[in-house]
């Protein structure tokens, strides 16, 4: 994970440009998270999908922001289920 690296804005004009910028921190980017869901909770699933779209296509990441405001919540359940069942005592 350490070889990660933050996907950034780097022009905008004539078109929006992304690069690759510092590398990623975990624990700012958990932070991140803790800080939208405590503003806001279920924001933190939208600040997801954003860096999720930012890695697979940043110049059209605010559609991927929808698509992780719509698919999150089910994700998220869908992991506690897993997670519940393989951590229960048999």
């Amino acid at each position: 994970m350490s070889d990660l690296r933050e996907i950034t804005l780097i022009a905008i004009d004539p078109k929006p440009q992304f690069g690759i910028g510092d590398h990623l921190d975990p624990l700012n980017r958990l932070g991140e998270y803790r800080s939208a869901f405590v503003k806001e909770r279920g924001s933190e699933l939208e600040r997801f999908g954003k860096w999720i779209g930012k890695a697979l296509d940043a110049p059209h990441y605010p559609i991927f922001e929808i698509i992780g405001d719509t698919f999150g919540k089910p994700l998220l359940q869908l992991s506690a289920y897993a997670m519940n069942n393989v951590l229960k005592d048999d």
